[in-house]
């Protein structure tokens, strides 16, 4: 049934409307979310890069020091920040260790302006992600 045809008829509840809705819905009215997993590796030490190469938005993500998605941990420390400069990026993530972000209520963040420093060529971070 399309909003169109909700809308003309006469006969129509309120409930009715969760067939016209894109959004997958759960019993108890909740959007379902799915997160996302982004894997950054950097080549050099000490060049901060961005996270991702184009818009990736979120509300909340979870950042894990490791160099891969088979769970091998970094062999130093990561920085995430969001800044290009390098040696200015705010969070210290340790090999193995999380650290989250989450966006001020109704905002949300772009893992575009968020960068990764690391202190060995080949670490990175592993970030799972939503809206």
């Amino acid at each position: 049934m399309t909003l169109i045809e909700w809308l003309s008829g006469s006969s129509k509840t309120m409930t009715d409307v969760s067939e016209a809705t894109p959004f997958p819905v759960n019993p108890g009215g909740a959007v379902t979310v799915v997160p996302t997993i982004t894997l950054k590796t950097v080549a050099a030490a000490a060049t901060a890069e961005a996270i991702t190469a184009g818009n990736t938005f979120f509300r909340v993500a979870t950042i894990l020091g490791n160099k891969d998605l088979v769970r091998t941990p970094n062999v130093g420390n990561v920085y995430v920040g969001f800044t290009s400069t390098n040696g200015q990026q705010s969070w210290k993530i340790e090999p193995g260790k999380t650290y989250e972000i989450t966006a001020p209520l109704g905002t949300k963040y772009d893992l575009n302006d968020l960068y990764c420093d690391v202190e060995n060529a080949g670490d990175g971070v592993h970030v799972t992600h939503s809206l």
